[in-house]
């Protein structure tokens, strides 16, 4: 009686473990890379929104000094990170700009209206009087700085001159 030996074809054991961490390692490293991808691409989005802001509230201010008759240094505040900006326009109403918070406001007859939205947050609206050589109050030098909501990190900041036409 001869027993004939069968080969059995197949992997072993050792070999499945080595798979097994092969793939585990390919899998943790593309999961590292796609984390770090979407938080590039929020980050990115953070960006663009405090960009967005930045320019509406500047293009706001600059449309709003193309009618206005005076400043009032009274009810304005110089040389604080939370000035306040009080305008009289050429139709004798006043406009007011003010960080309450985190947000800046702007108010007019009455109705005040959020100029910076709930994605981001004022940190600093800062005003400065620009005087001329007799100290007359010719404009305002305005410097404002924007942080986004989710991350305090990124932030930009800008600094402009409005002056009275």
């Amino acid at each position: 009686m001869s027993k004939a030996i069968k080969k059995y074809s197949g992997i072993t054991l050792i070999e499945v473990l080595v798979y097994m961490a092969l793939f585990g390692v390919v899998f943790a490293l593309v999961v590292g890379v796609l984390i770090q991808t979407r938080e590039q691409n929020r980050r990115a989005r953070d960006s663009i929104k405090i960009e967005q802001n930045m320019m509406f509230i500047d293009e706001h201010i600059n449309m709003v000094f193309n009618d206005v008759d005076s400043i009032n240094a009274a009810g304005s505040v110089f040389d604080n990170d939370t000035g306040t900006l009080q305008l009289t326009l050429n139709d004798a109403s006043t406009v007011e700009y003010e960080r309450v918070g985190g947000t800046l406001n702007f108010t007019r007859d009455s109705t005040t209206s959020p100029l910076s939205n709930n994605a981001v947050t004022v940190s600093q609206f800062r005003i400065e009087q620009v005087l001329d050589e007799d100290s007359n109050l010719i404009g305002v030098r305005v410097s404002c700085e924007v942080n986004s909501q989710f991350d305090s990190d990124n932030s930009k900041s800008w600094s402009n001159l409005y002056y009275i036409q």
